[in-house]
Formats: structure tokens, C-alpha cells, sequence
């Protein structure tokens, strides 16, 4: 149970139907158990993150500086141009999980990381989840949200996620590496070779689904 009251951080939605917002709300009422702040999505061009309907065809208007700005299309590639980052619209839970979790400000600021690993530094890129995932630490389940999406080093995720003790995150790291599912950089191609291609988003969906469904027994 929650032991206080969470930061709330909130969502500037541009150019969205009453449809799509609706689903966005209820998606993070499902997603709240998973996040450290309380996230609130509204109509408008100010949040602590925008998202903007790039299939509404009104362009991308100027925003301050600093506000991170993600854009959501049914057909993200044929798009790939028009922002920074493009999930997919329906949205899904699993790309909705990792760009809340990598903007997620509820955690501890300036939080210090506990003393470095050989790894600490070296970026990493997961290669695919692993077939037992269900029973993972959901810390780890986090982690392998973010590097789903980019490459960050152990430094970089201790700080995302608000994780003071490396620790933590170096077990999930030397399971997920003894199973040959995480690459550093510079070493993708001879991971792939290794490694058969899977589908990360659609394991991270699965999981998201096996914790819901958990926490209603």
C-alpha cells in the first residue's frame, strides 16, 4: 500500500478525439501502480509532458523549451520525422509504461548512486525479454521498460527510477546478460548473432497484463 500521497504529473494531450483521451485516462489509472507519480492527462499545451495526434495533420506548434514532447500516430513510420519520440496510437500499455517511466519525476531528487560497477558507465540495449518474465522483480520489469526504448547506462537507469543502491540493478543486469538479452553498445551485432530477434514491446505488454491480473486476486 501506498505510504503517502504521490507527486502528480500531468499530460498536455494536443489534437486528440474524446475517444482517444478517454482510453489514455483509464490506460493510466492501470498504469499508476507502476509509476512513482500519479499521472494526469488533460486537453491543452502544458504539462510535464506533451503528447500531440500527429494523424490530426495540424503540424507541430512551438512549445517552451525543456517540455519533452512525444508524438502518437497510427502509423508512427510514416511519421518518423514529425517528433522526437512516436508511440502508437491506439496507444499501448507498453510504450505508454516506458515514456512515463523514463519522464516518471516522482522519485527522490538528486538522489546519490551507490559506488560504480565495471558497467556503471557502459551503455546497454535489451535484446529481448526474458521467457520467464512473470517472474522477474518489478524493478527489473522497469528496467527493461527503459532499455526497451533506448540505450542508458546503470548510472543513467539508477536515476530514472529513482534507485539509490546499484545494487538493485546490477542482479537484474548479470540475469538479463547470462541469458544473452542485453547488449552493450558497440556490441549489438555480435549479440544479434547470438541472440533470435524477439519482440520486446509485445513481452513488456504480456507482463504489464500478468501483474494486473495478479494484483485483482
Amino acid at each position: 500500500m501506498n505510504g503517502g500521497a504521490k507527486q502528480v504529473s500531468r499530460l498536455g494531450c494536443l489534437s486528440f478525439d474524446s475517444t482517444d483521451l478517454a482510453s489514455l485516462r483509464s490506460l493510466l489509472v492501470l498504469l499508476q501502480p507502476y509509476l512513482k507519480s500519479e499521472w494526469v492527462a488533460d486537453s491543452g499545451d502544458s504539462g510535464d509532458l506533451l503528447l500531440i495526434d500527429l494523424d490530426a495533420g495540424q503540424g507541430v506548434p512551438d512549445f517552451p523549451s525543456g517540455i519533452p514532447l512525444i508524438g502518437c500516430a497510427r502509423k508512427p513510420r510514416a511519421v518518423k520525422n514529425a517528433a522526437p519520440i512516436i508511440i502508437h496510437l491506439p496507444f499501448r500499455a507498453a510504450e505508454v509504461l516506458a515514456v512515463l517511466s523514463e519522464h516518471d519525476g516522482g522519485g527522490a531528487p538528486g538522489a546519490v548512486v551507490s559506488a560504480p560497477f565495471g558497467a556503471a558507465n557502459r551503455e546497454l540495449k535489451l535484446r529481448g525479454w526474458p521467457l520467464d518474465y512473470q517472474k522477474w522483480p518489478r524493478h527489473c520489469l522497469k528496467m527493461m521498460a527503459l532499455l526497451t526504448r533506448r540505450s542508458l547506462t546503470m548510472r543513467q537507469l539508477a536515476s530514472r527510477l529513482g534507485i539509490v543502491d546499484l545494487n538493485k540493478l546490477e542482479q537484474c543486469r548479470q540475469r538479463l546478460e547470462s541469458e544473452q538479452l542485453l547488449a552493450a553498445t558497440g556490441e549489438r551485432s555480435r549479440a544479434e548473432a547470438m541472440v533470435p530477434r524477439t519482440r520486446p514491446w509485445s513481452r513488456l505488454l504480456h507482463a504489464f497484463r500478468s501483474l494486473m491480473a495478479d494484483g485483482q486476486r
